[in-house]
């Protein structure tokens, strides 16, 4: 062969032995960014960016701050996001996350902590915010319905118990979807020309067994009723 000929000839082994050279090594991928927690009652939602070269990551997790991949509890084949349930209500806590590959593992991520919140107690009494017949009025139907308004969901039983009327009367109870308005129906026509005094006890709560702070009453008059007296 002639110079050019053995030129030729050696050309594309020189090639690919330079592409051997410059073959990228595989390894472990970066530690993934963004990681963030979000809190909830009872959980707590962690999101982080993807890694190049990853195939999986491994969440760890503490009480404690200064998690680490030794320390932290691991979740393996988390994605994001991903949902911590079953947590204690007014607890922090403390993450990092991994990538890893066929390589093996990368390194953990910068911590991000959350603290799952306690549930608010409600302690406030209810209160009657509205009442059907209006207090005070007279010449009220005699086959009138009793209606009340509260200003938060109450507990049906305790409240149709703490009900009454002077003079007494009987009939039913009917409740709206939010358990914010009780409407009494009487069994059978209100005495005419007659004052009702409508009373709702201490005894009646809402939903959380708060009491009404003081018993509440209205009264209301009827309108003179049919004359149903024989002659």
């Amino acid at each position: 062969l002639g110079p050019l000929g053995l030129l030729a000839a050696l050309l594309p082994l020189a090639l690919a032995a330079c592409g051997d050279l410059f073959t990228p090594i595989a390894q472990a991928p970066e530690a993934p960014t963004g990681l963030s927690a979000v809190a909830a009652s009872g959980q707590v939602t962690l999101t982080w960016n993807p890694s190049q070269e990853a195939t999986g990551y491994r969440l760890y997790w503490a009480t404690g701050a200064g998690v680490t991949k030794t320390s932290g509890t691991p979740v393996a084949g988390a994605t994001s996001p991903y949902v911590h349930s079953g947590l204690n209500n007014g607890t922090t806590y403390h993450y990092v996350v991994s990538a890893e590959n066929a390589v093996g593992e990368g390194p953990a991520s910068a911590e991000v902590s959350a603290t799952v919140p306690s549930p608010q107690i409600d302690s406030t009494p209810p209160a009657v915010t509205n009442v059907y017949p209006p207090n005070g009025f007279t010449s009220v139907a005699t086959n009138t319905t009793i209606a009340l308004t509260f200003s938060e969901a109450m507990n049906r039983t305790a409240t149709e118990s703490a009900f009454s009327t002077v003079p007494a009367t009987t009939g039913t109870f009917a409740w709206s979807a939010t358990d914010t308005v009780l409407t009494y129906t009487p069994a059978a026509s209100l005495n005419g020309n007659t004052a009702y005094t409508v009373t709702v006890s201490k005894a009646a709560t809402d939903t959380s067994g708060n009491a009404l702070f003081v018993a509440f009453s209205f009264t209301f008059t009827t309108a003179a009723g049919a004359d149903t007296t024989p002659p």
